[in-house]
C-alpha cells in the first residue's frame, strides 16, 4: 500500500514523497513513530510543541518528548513570571513582595494542572490508576 502510494505520487511529479502507514486502532503498528519523528523535526517550534503535547500517551518515547517539551515551556514561564514579579515589586515599592507571589500563584496552578493533563494525570482518573 505504502509503495503504491509512493509510486503514484512520484508519477504525479512529487520527488521523494514521505508516506506513512498508520492504524487508528493500534498506533504502535506501522509508521506512527516515524511520522511523529518527522513532524518533530520539520514543524516550526511553536507548532511542534502543540503537536507533541496533543499526542496520546502510548509509548515511553512519546512521554519523553512531552517531558522535554514541558521542560522548555517551564523555563520560559519561570523567567516570564520572575520578570513580571520583579516589575510589580519595583512599581509598588520594596515592601510589597507578597503581592508578586499572589500574582504568580494562579498562573502556576493553572500550568501545573495543564502539565498533569498532558500526561493523563487528571484528578478524576487518578483513583482508577491507583487501585
Amino acid at each position: 500500500m505504502k509503495e503504491n502510494c509512493i509510486l503514484h505520487l512520484e508519477a504525479e511529479g512529487m520527488t521523494y514523497p514521505k508516506v506513512f502507514l498508520l492504524s487508528s486502532f493500534d498506533l504502535e503498528k506501522y509508521d506512527f513513530h516515524d511520522l511523529v519523528d518527522t513532524l518533530d523535526h520539520e514543524l516550526p517550534s511553536h507548532k511542534r510543541q502543540d503537536f507533541l503535547l496533543s499526542l496520546p500517551n502510548i509509548s515511553p518515547q512519546t512521554l519523553q518528548k512531552k517531558k522535554e517539551t514541558l521542560k522548555q515551556q517551564m523555563w520560559k514561564l519561570t523567567l516570564l513570571l520572575g520578570a513580571a514579579s520583579r516589575d510589580v515589586a519595583v512599581i509598588l515599592g520594596p515592601h510589597v513582595k507578597s503581592l508578586s507571589l499572589a500574582f504568580n500563584v494562579p498562573i502556576l496552578l493553572k500550568r501545573t494542572h495543564d502539565y498533569s493533563k498532558s500526561f493523563g494525570l487528571e484528578n478524576e482518573k487518578l483513583p482508577c490508576i491507583t487501585h
